[in-house]
């Protein structure tokens, strides 16, 4: 978790180095941001969990996790070879972090960023327990699933490349994030075959959520608080650590179906963003 929070904060170095030295920004590149998590589910229940039973769970993980960390490394060898010298920013300025971050803009949009990642992981965390709890199936058939929520995601974004040059990107948060919340209730009030597609098709409303409310939160910053607020909403992403934790306590307390609640209550906030930033336009 601390190497992928290095990995999201070194990008956010490299989009706010000066423009004739900065990496080029395809589309298509972030559109692709979700691949990974919608493969990882069909590896995970295939390598790690497939004929697995509690005595032997322990040692079948070891050659998935060992391949993985010799992708991790493959990756690192690869940043290493990358050369960063004489990438100047722009002229950083003299505000302090608190000082920037009581423009209102940009804390709200830290908040969304904080809401929407714990939402998104929150459910995608929960996703498999959730299945087998409605389907009574096992594991291993449960955990694919899980791929249609983040491939939603993927899916989404490539969507999203026309719905945002359509309409306002305000407008376009606030309608995803309703029907975030409609579909989660739905699930919620409902069993079976309703209730999971309503929770998988969540990730599709996942999709445009992350550059737009960044995008919204730097929004009128001066052009050196930009890197400093860019940090800040890239920090906000430890709500991946949070309202998972939270969601789970609720679960534990209330039940599965109920402790949904928490991600409900989060993108209704990013709804009310969306709506407060379109007023404001």
């Amino acid at each position: 978790a601390l190497c992928c929070c290095k990995l999201r904060l070194t990008h956010v170095f490299l989009s706010s180095a000066q423009k004739k030295r900065r990496l080029p920004d395809s589309p298509w590149r972030r559109r692709f941001n979700s691949l990974g998590t919608f493969v990882a589910p069909f590896f995970g229940a295939y390598f790690i969990l497939s004929g697995l039973t509690n005595s032997v769970y322990a040692e079948g993980v070891v050659y998935p996790y060992f391949l993985i960390a010799g992708v991790l490394i493959v990756i690192a060898l690869v940043l290493s070879r990358i050369n960063l010298s004489g990438m100047e920013t722009a002229e950083a300025d003299e505000s302090g972090w608190l000082e920037v971050l009581k423009e209102k803009g940009l804390l709200l949009g830290v908040i969304g960023i904080f809401a929407y990642v714990g939402a998104e992981v929150a459910i995608g965390s929960f996703l498999v327990n959730y299945v087998m709890e409605i389907s009574h199936v096992a594991e291993t058939q449960a955990a694919p699933l899980v791929a249609l929520y983040w491939g939603g995601a993927m899916v989404g974004r490539f969507i999203g490349i026309f719905t945002l040059k359509m309409f306002a990107p305000a407008k376009v948060l606030m309608t995803h994030a309703l029907l975030a919340v409609l579909l989660i209730l739905v699930s919620m009030q409902s069993t079976g075959t309703l209730a999971i597609a309503s929770m998988a098709l969540v990730g599709l409303c996942n999709s445009i959520m992350f550059p737009t409310i960044f995008t919204l939160g730097i929004k009128g910053l001066k052009a050196g608080q930009e890197k400093k607020g860019s940090g800040l909403l890239a920090t906000a992403i430890l709500g991946g650590a949070i309202v998972p934790l939270l969601t789970g306590l609720l679960a534990d307390s209330l039940g599965l179906h109920h402790a949904f609640i928490l991600p409900v209550i989060c993108y209704a906030y990013i709804a009310w963003l969306g709506f407060r930033n379109l007023v404001k336009a």
